[in-house]
């Protein structure tokens, strides 16, 4: 049962109010919103959303490049296309040793590789299929 004679401060404007929930923190909806708008700007939520909307817009225009298909089955959902490298062994030095790196640079590497002809389209379960192949020969599936 929750005692409704607990006082809290609130985290925003320091005002002291009795609490009608357990983890109430603010004295009113102004000061939550106030305190959103804080940790949003300080967590720099809308720098990575944009981040993420043009990573994937260049990701977007690559697949579209590259024929916007697969080139086994041509589905044509973007949502399970995947790069596929045509030979494994010719991989950019980064991308082989799935360094750590952002969104647009692993894009604009795969670009690169892309001009070359070294990266072809595939969904999700032709590339799985095709790497297993690859590694695995001899397992029996």
């Amino acid at each position: 049962m929750i005692d409704y004679s607990i006082k809290r401060k609130c985290l925003v404007c320091g005002k002291e109010f009795t609490i009608d929930h357990p983890r109430r923190k603010f004295c009113s909806d102004p000061c939550r919103i106030e305190h959103n708008k804080q940790w949003e700007k300080k967590h720099n939520v809308a720098k990575r959303l944009r981040a993420k909307q043009r990573a994937w817009e260049v990701k977007k225009q690559l697949m579209e490049s590259l024929g916007g298909k697969c080139v086994t089955c041509k589905n044509k959902d973007l949502r399970v296309l995947e790069f596929a490298h045509k030979d494994s062994n010719n991989k950019h030095p980064r991308l082989k040793k799935r360094e750590k790196m952002n969104q647009l640079t692993k894009w604009k590497l795969l670009e690169k590789e892309a001009k070359k002809g070294l990266v072809v389209l595939k969904c999700t379960n032709c590339h799985r299929i095709e790497t297993h192949e690859e590694f695995w020969s001899n397992d029996v599936v």
